[in-house]
């Protein structure tokens, strides 16, 4: 199977960035969920990957506790669309 391109929303990389310096989370740890998702590989349960109820073509899961993150897959395309806190994402 061939990898997806990835491409992250402004609002995506502006998040990620400061999640990033306040230590939420590891650079590690992110890239663990997109080598997971680029190679179209299922994900392990502890991400509890899962589909948005209001937003049916979006995705939703857990990159390290309760850090989020948001995305639609498309057709030759994965778009990362927003990534924080599950109350605020």
């Amino acid at each position: 199977m061939p990898t997806r391109q990835i491409i992250e929303q402004s609002r995506f990389k502006k998040h990620l960035k400061h999640l990033l310096q306040a230590g939420r989370f590891t650079q590690s740890d992110y890239q663990q969920v997109l080598d997971y998702l680029r190679a179209g590989q299922p994900l392990p349960e502890k991400y509890d990957d899962h589909v948005i109820k209001k937003r049916k073509t979006d995705r939703a899961l857990f990159i390290k506790g309760n850090w989020l993150l948001i995305y639609r897959l498309e057709a030759d395309a994965i778009r990362l669309l927003d990534v924080g806190r599950h109350g605020e994402v």
